[in-house]
């Protein structure tokens, strides 16, 4: 094994492609679906568009998807209408919801509402796509039964970006642009790598009987990724405990059965976390990860309706980025994917300073969600 970890350190020092310069990533967060991806993709999907090439990019997407019906001249492509992320529209009365999820949860009853609403605005025939980074479902709270069509920046997106390519040859700044999109979704996707460097991975791998090794490291990689997610919890716990003595002990905490069943493939094995409890009303804060890690308030609206309707009114004053099946808002508080890791953030799991300032961001987070409600819920 020794020996086989050794040759892929070489390879890797040798093939290995170093991250480049990125307009996209140094403006916005790589994985910010709203301001950069959706507004990106609506971009390239309106007909109307200043990549001048018409309605062919909409029409390659909807070929490759299988969507034959839909009508693309004189289509329109919008932003958030009605909190849709990218909606298709034509005057035959068709629409086409895009949903993009790279790392936010679903909604309640999410995809259910936009098809209601729209039908409710006289739209006769709709698809809806819902996009993730490699083609996961959607909750079945989110769809409640509709039909959705499963799409994959790995694979549909990636390939239809570079088909795009040739419309846009002529466009310099899109073009290059386009490029420079193309190389963060690689990035995101895990396939930004050189195929001269996996194919000799691959031969490596043929070799005597690495590939059987390959496996034990495959197992080794998932309990030590375990192990360091565990650790970032318990420094979030001791940063909130040194930096906010205020706060009180963890009402709820992740352990390491927990955190095994997150990697597991059973169900309802996300949305758990660190709680604590306000103290001075009902109601917690909250720390939780669904592959990334974002803070909140949590209420029971049914035994404490008033001061659920008193967190819920702090989303008029705390920047938040969407609300959860109770109603209550949550904000992410770190770019960590602790599903699927890139290299850097794995670099930071490893590193002991790196994990520490992130812990420390996390507990700034829950601290200012926990002084901002005690000082608007306890006025007067």
């Amino acid at each position: 094994m020794l020996n086989l970890i050794n040759r892929a350190a070489v390879l890797r020092a040798e093939h290995h492609r170093p991250p480049s310069f990125n307009l996209f990533t140094l403006l916005r967060s790589a994985s910010d679906e709203v301001r950069l991806h959706s507004r990106f993709l609506a971009f390239l999907l309106d007909p109307q568009g200043a990549h001048n090439a018409g309605a062919k990019p909409l029409q390659s997407l909807l070929e490759g998807l299988g969507i034959a019906h839909f009508d693309c001249r004189g289509a329109t492509v919008q932003v958030e209408y009605r909190n849709i992320d990218i909606l298709i529209r034509n005057s035959k009365q068709q629409a086409i919801i895009l949903e993009n999820k790279i790392h936010a949860e679903d909604q309640h009853e999410q995809l259910y509402r936009y098809v209601k609403t729209l039908q409710s605005e006289g739209f006769q025939q709709i698809d809806t796509l819902y996009l993730t980074l490699d083609g996961e479902d959607a909750d079945s709270k989110s769809c409640k039964g509709i039909d959705y069509h499963r799409v994959s920046y790995s694979s549909d997106i990636l390939e239809w970006l570079e088909r795009c390519q040739a419309w846009v040859v002529r466009e310099a700044a899109v073009r290059e642009s386009l490029l420079q999109y193309i190389d963060l979704i690689r990035k995101l996707t895990s396939k930004d790598q050189g195929q001269k460097y996996m194919d000799m991975l691959k031969q490596t791998l043929l070799k005597d009987k690495n590939l059987l090794l390959v496996k034990d490291l495959q197992k080794a990689y998932m309990e030590t990724l375990k192990d360091l997610q565990l650790a970032l919890w318990q420094d979030v716990v001791e940063q909130v405990k040194q930096k906010y003595p205020e706060l009180p002990a963890p009402c709820e905490a992740p352990t390491a059965s927990i955190i095994d069943r997150y990697y597991s493939t059973a169900k309802n094995n996300k949305y758990y976390g660190l709680s604590y409890s306000l103290g001075f009303m009902p109601g917690s804060i909250y720390l939780e990860l669904n592959h990334r890690f974002y803070t909140g308030y949590s209420c029971d609206v049914e035994t404490y309706p008033h001061e659920h309707a008193r967190l819920k009114a702090l989303g008029e004053v705390v920047p938040n980025n969407g609300n959860t099946s109770n109603g209550l808002f949550w904000r992410y508080c770190t770019e960590l994917n602790m599903k699927s890791p890139s290299d850097d953030h794995l670099e930071v799991l490893l590193d002991a300073r790196s994990r520490s300032e992130t812990a420390a961001r996390m507990a700034d987070d829950l601290h200012y969600l926990w002084r901002t409600a005690r000082e608007l819920c306890t006025e007067g």
